[in-house]
């Protein structure tokens, strides 16, 4: 099993866990991807509730994208992280954090 694959295995497990009573969309969903240049990589999308007090009065939920990337030859991870408040749009906004993801690469 890979690292990439633990992490998969732990994010979903964990998300499982915290949000044992809520709608399965609100946990999100958790899986490997391969990024055409970076390699595997954990890809983690999830909504979360508003928090209009916090968010300039947003009544909206929040989506929320988690790219986890071996960095290589090393033990570290590179985190790209995306959120959108445009809920009705968070579809197509999630489409171009992953074409944006898709374009890491390594020199």
């Amino acid at each position: 099993m890979s690292d990439a694959e633990e992490l998969a295995e732990h994010l979903a497990d964990k998300a499982a866990s915290d949000a044992a009573d809520e709608s399965a969309e609100s946990r999100g969903e958790v899986g490997l991807v391969n990024l055409p240049a970076a390699g595997q990589a954990v890809r983690q999308r999830r909504r979360e509730a508003p928090d209009p007090s916090a968010q300039l009065g947003n009544t909206l939920p929040n989506t929320l994208l988690t790219y986890y990337v071996p960095i290589p030859a090393t033990k570290s991870w590179l985190l790209l992280n995306f959120s959108t408040p445009m809920d009705p749009l968070a579809d197509q906004m999630v489409e171009l954090f992953d074409v944006v993801a898709g374009t890491l690469h390594w020199d």
